[in-house]
């Protein structure tokens, strides 16, 4: 690997241009897009070592609690849609007070949130490439369960390696 020498004093430096050995790389932890909750490991879809591309899938999470929300979601927003529009023509009528219907306006617009919310969910549950690199370590397996702000794999970025040596 190959580094820019042309960014320190060349007092300090014994020049060469290829990395032979290094004490310590560090490399970059992928998590998910917003560092919400993430689930049980379905498939990974990158081995270590693999070159990677930003945006491209690495692993496949459990998407079926996210699916039964989005379904109870949708669900119970196509119920108070309907609700709404019988009392809508109810309030029409001058059967219904305006204040009969203002909460079950909030009701649907909450349905809606959820329903959204399930969505992105689902959206999440393939974590993606932050950026072009190099999958370094896989730190989980397939069915394993992982927790809030868990890494899932080391993913270095091979343009801009940090190297300490002691």
């Amino acid at each position: 690997m190959a580094y820019d020498d042309n960014r320190v004093d060349s007092a300090d430096v014994k020049e060469t241009h290829d990395l032979i050995a290094s004490d310590k790389v560090e490399g970059t932890k992928v998590y998910d897009p917003n560092g919400d909750h993430i689930g049980s490991i379905e498939r990974i879809l990158v081995d270590e070592g693999a070159r990677v591309s930003k945006g491209q899938p690495l692993v496949e999470l459990d998407r079926t609690d996210y699916e039964l929300q989005r379904r109870e979601a949708e669900a119970r927003l196509h119920q108070l849609e309907a609700d709404l529009t019988r009392k809508r023509a109810l309030l029409a009528e001058g059967i219904l007070a305006p204040a009969a219907v203002e909460p079950l306006q909030a009701n649907v617009v909450a349905a809606r949130v959820a329903h959204d919310s399930a969505l992105r969910d689902i959206g999440h549950s393939t974590l993606q490439a932050p950026f072009d690199g190099v999958i370094a370590r896989r730190l989980v397996e397939p069915d394993m369960v992982v927790a809030i702000g868990s890494p899932v794999l080391e993913l270095q970025d091979d343009q801009h390696i940090e190297v300490s040596v002691d």
